[in-house]
């Protein structure tokens, strides 16, 4: 059984199925996570006084270091029903944070006194 709440699990299972953007073959798929991707969710998000929803264009650019293997096969797993991997894909995805934008994503987080255990990033870019 997963530790994150049925609410987000099915709204991150109506995230990953989501083709809307593919369906009429104008746009292609790219990138390395070629899905949906569930905005990534703090672990204290929940109880934070003030919930913070930061949204980026493919905040999740990064560097050579920042390998995206991880989120990419939880994420896939997750779709096929596993629910166990939404909690892997978000534990990878914080991993990864610290790279994104060449680390400058996790300096503008900090320069705004934000946790990353308590807010959620979102990338609305295709």
């Amino acid at each position: 059984m997963s530790d994150i709440s049925a609410t987000v699990i099915n709204l991150a299972r109506k995230a990953v199925r989501c083709d809307y953007c593919f369906s009429d073959d104008k746009l292609q798929r790219g990138g390395d996570i070629n899905m949906a991707q569930p905005f990534s969710i703090g672990c204290d998000y929940w109880s934070s006084p003030l919930r913070v929803v930061v949204l980026g264009i493919n905040p999740g650019t990064g560097t050579v270091a920042n390998d995206k293997s991880t989120r990419k096969d939880a994420l896939e797993r997750f779709k096929e029903g596993d629910e166990g991997s939404l909690s892997k894909y978000f534990r990878a995805t914080m991993e990864d944070i610290p790279y994104w934008a060449q680390g400058r994503l996790l300096d503008r987080l900090e320069s705004l006194k934000l946790n990353l255990r308590d807010i959620t990033i979102g990338n609305v870019a295709l």
